[in-house]
């Protein structure tokens, strides 16, 4: 499988959502391989200030929230993504015992039960995705590949935080939140 390099990070907020749905999200650890392939992202019409913090395009941001870590990738200077679920590829076992579920369609479904099943905690701030090691984004095999035509995208609004909300999803997928099916 083709590795991502910078060049694909360097996009805006909105085009690298996009461009994320169909690629396979790998994770090496020492329990062994996971991946998914991404199936839903989103991303806020503001912009961010990554290159303060000194993330450049394809570093990740692992976020710890109560429920869980949350992953952003990061694009384009002051772009980020997040990455919202997976359609679980590769050791499918191991993400349900981590997970503590027989459900495959729970497994990578919502930022923080993908990251529980893929073991992408928060000390993978700053990993780069580009480099082929512990954590990295690959084009998908031909027969995972998708076209443009199968992603959807929706704008809705935080009124609170007055920015709209860019969502991007893999059509007809079980694997993304119930409503956009």
């Amino acid at each position: 499988m083709l590795l991502l390099h910078e060049d694909f990070y360097a996009k805006k907020n909105k085009e690298l959502a996009r461009s994320l749905i169909g690629k396979i999200l790998v994770r090496q650890s020492k329990e062994g391989p996971t991946s998914g392939l991404i199936v839903e992202t989103e991303t806020l019409d503001q912009k961010f200030e990554t290159q303060r913090k000194g993330f450049l395009p394809g570093m990740i941001e692992v976020l710890k929230t109560r429920k869980g870590c949350i992953l952003f990738v990061i694009g384009h200077p002051d772009s980020v993504v997040k990455i919202k679920a997976l359609e679980p590829v590769e050791g499918v076992d191991l993400m349900k015992k981590r997970s503590q579920t027989d459900k495959i369609y729970n497994l990578c479904f919502g930022s923080t039960s993908l990251t529980k099943a893929m073991n992408i905690t928060q000390d993978l701030s700053k990993h780069d995705l580009t480099q082929g090691s512990l954590l990295w984004i690959t084009e998908a095999p031909p027969e995972l590949q998708i076209s443009k035509a199968d992603v959807k995208h929706a704008i809705s609004s935080k009124p609170m935080l007055d920015v709209k909300v860019h969502s991007y999803w893999l059509k007809g997928s079980p694997y993304v939140s119930a409503y956009k099916l």
